[in-house]
């Protein structure tokens, strides 16, 4: 178990942490603060060089990952001056915090079509730098680490995961193996014959299904297949971008995706699109936290979020340490800019990259909980797909034409379950066109969600606005009908001032109440 407990304050000469509680310090701190100091000013200086997808060179150092205190500073300790305060949060409530979002199988249906809560991007014990870096002990998938996988998916009340694991080492392993299926509980999922995936059981009679895929240079999701049957060649195709593992990938039965959508130039995209890409990240959590793709990729301060995370590690603070995301919360515009910009050469999809790998912060929050375990991390961020009115929305193929037709929503789930959202575009022949489609000029209906019965709310709602953007540029506000005004790619991002989670963040949640991007839609084409 990590650190539970941590004091610090400002002195003229550094920081001085004590880990583990006031009346039991543990032993040696001077000489951790001296680590954590030294190890802080190298990666500051000099940040580590790796492989792309490789571990995060300042929060990633094994020193500075038993230093919380050092790494929040004066925040961490209740004040400027690093005096602790005894705080307590507000404590008016009309839904207490939850581990998971509402069940989707409760949400309403929209025009008969049922909701199902899906997570692309997520890496197991087959990735290299899964589950601190120890993803194989003894050649074999960590089993704490694996068992907190199914647990992370479980209770945040995931419906499907697409796991896209690194090369290093899923594409060394037989294709079956990949999905971790366990016979004394799971089942396999079945298309003809042919085994497509796994259903991983949870304790409360509920199951996941669980996709297999890869991330390397592309993303492709839910293969139905290997690549190929020769693991070498697999290998190489799974590292590949070009038309030949393009090919792989559709003969495969896999979305073919583009993870960190931040570190690739747009003539590189589309590039790709030529060659059968369906779909980018519109935001990326590795580069939401990383010092280096902040600065370099998406020109943000590298740890300009540090300063605002002592609310949510301390543990009198009153504030929900799940909301810790909330310090690198906010549009990553290259990111979407890209995406927008790709629709003139094909509907590409947007999707909100998890990429969990419970590799980050092995610390213990105030709730008990590892800093990123993956219940955490799935707690964040999903894809709210949407079931046509007749169709099963349990069978993994429905799921995989939603994803791949864009029938989804991203949706930052950690500010709140939504529930009734609709976007669609009206044509003058009475047909409706959903998301990720095109048609003819019409009326653009935009519905506005609600917060979901059962989401951790206040008794004050939330403040919700619309903003309808066409070819990347706003071009309406607020919900209700917009009628076309020419050719273009047309998509709605529902906005939020969360007022209903005052509760959670604290003695002083102002610093929060800010108007925040909820829920992405994707695009609709008019010819």
């Amino acid at each position: 178990m990590g650190p539970r407990w941590v004091q610090c304050s400002a002195r003229a000469q550094g920081w001085r942490l004590q880990i583990g509680s006031p009346d039991r310090p543990l032993p040696r701190v001077a000489a951790l603060a001296a680590a954590c100091a030294a190890a802080l000013a190298a990666a500051l200086a000099a940040p580590a060089a790796g492989e792309y997808h490789g571990p995060m060179a300042l929060l990633r150092s094994p020193v500075l990952l038993l230093c919380p205190g050092l790494l929040l500073g004066p925040a961490a300790c209740g004040g400027k001056d690093g005096a602790s305060e005894e705080t307590a949060a507000p404590t008016s409530l009309a839904a207490p915090w939850a581990q998971g979002g509402v069940q989707a199988e409760l949400l309403p249906q929209v025009r008969g079509q049922q909701t199902r809560r899906g997570i692309v991007h997520l890496h197991s014990a087959w990735s290299h730098d899964a589950c601190d870096g120890d993803p194989l002990p003894d050649g074999r998938p960590n089993a704490p680490c694996l068992q907190d996988l199914r647990d992370g998916l479980c209770a945040a009340n995931i419906d499907v995961g697409w796991l896209t694991d690194h090369p290093t080492h899923a594409a060394d392993q037989p294709y079956l193996d990949r999905m971790h299926l366990d016979e004394s509980r799971d089942s396999w999922l079945e298309v003809d014959g042919q085994k497509i995936g796994a259903r991983w059981a949870c304790g409360d009679g509920r199951s996941v299904l669980l996709r297999p895929g890869y991330e390397d240079d592309l993303m492709p999701a839910g293969m139905m297949a290997p690549l190929d049957p020769d693991l070498a060649v697999e290998s190489g195709l799974a590292r590949g971008q070009d038309a030949q593992s393009f090919a792989a990938i559709a003969a495969a039965g896999a979305l073919p995706l583009v993870a960190h959508t931040e570190g690739r130039d747009l003539a590189s995209l589309v590039a790709l699109v030529a060659d059968g890409l369906a779909g980018v990240e519109l935001f990326n959590l590795h580069a939401a936290f990383d010092p280096n793709i902040r600065r370099d990729d998406l020109g943000l301060e590298p740890l300009g979020w540090v300063d605002n995370l002592g609310i949510f590690t301390d543990p009198t603070s009153g504030a929900e340490p799940d909301l810790l995301v909330l310090t690198v919360f906010g549009e990553q515009t290259p990111s979407v800019q890209r995406w927008d910009a790709l629709q003139a050469h094909g509907r590409i999809i947007g999707t909100l990259g998890t990429d969990a790998h419970q590799n980050v912060m092995p610390v213990e929050l105030a709730d008990g909980e590892r800093g990123d375990s993956y219940r955490r991390s799935l707690r964040w961020m999903s894809q709210h797909l949407r079931v046509p009115a007749g169709a099963d929305p349990d069978d993994p193929m429905v799921l995989q034409q939603a994803l791949a037709q864009g029938r989804f929503a991203a949706v930052f789930e950690v500010l709140g379950t939504p529930a009734s959202w609709d976007f669609r575009l009206e044509t003058g022949d009475g047909s409706v066109v959903e998301p990720g489609d095109e048609g003819a000029a019409g009326v653009l209906v935009v519905d506005c969600p609600v917060l979901a019965t059962g989401s951790p709310r206040a008794e004050e709602g939330p403040e919700i606005q619309a903003t309808v953007f066409k070819d990347g540029s706003a071009w309406a506000e607020g919900c209700g009908e917009h009628p076309t005004d020419g050719p273009g790619a047309y998509r709605v991002r529902y906005d939020i001032l969360p007022l209903h989670l005052a509760p959670f963040l604290g003695a002083d949640p102002a610093p929060w109440m800010v108007w925040m991007p909820w829920i992405y839609t994707q695009h609709i084409a008019v010819r």
